[in-house]
């Protein structure tokens, strides 16, 4: 139960940040060096997920962290899971988005969702599964992990 409040935590979080964007006007697309930054892969996915799209979300740093593709004012673009695989990019949030490239032990949410695109605010409607992982070393901002790692959050 701790772990599903925790997760709704976070998504009432994503969405909040989302209408920060809206308000805030403009484009807020991703900033930075195209491919630098880390980079958190995830392996072992069930082949049901393949073909779909994943989104990571941090739950606890006092920067907030997320992995998706790319961003504009209210849509996060996902990269997709193929065969059983995927590698996420990693980004910082702040003013703008920019990619991430730091060192630490993070909590996360890896999200699984049908679509290849997501509003921020439709974030917690639009998931298929999830998977959590309590302790994840970040190295320049990459780290790996398996499927079986994780557990389910709800």
């Amino acid at each position: 139960m701790k772990n599903a409040i925790k997760v709704f935590g976070i998504i009432a979080m994503m969405a909040l940040i989302g209408y920060s964007f809206i308000s805030c006007g403009g484009s807020n697309s991703p900033t930075g060096n195209g491919n630098a930054g880390g980079v958190f892969i995830l392996t072992g996915i069930p082949e049901d997920f393949n073909d779909m799209h994943a989104i990571l979300i941090e739950g606890e740093a006092v920067e907030t962290i997320m992995g998706f593709t790319s961003m504009t004012v209210q849509t996060m673009n996902l990269p997709r899971i193929a065969n059983g695989r995927v590698e996420i990019p990693m980004w910082v949030i702040a003013e703008q988005a920019s990619r991430w490239f730091g060192y630490a032990t993070l909590y996360i949410l890896v999200g699984i969702i049908p679509a290849s695109s997501v509003l921020m605010e439709e974030l917690g409607d639009k998931l298929a599964d999830a998977r959590a992982f309590d302790t994840v070393l970040f190295v320049n901002g990459s780290a790996t992990r398996t499927w079986g790692d994780g557990y389910a959050p709800f």
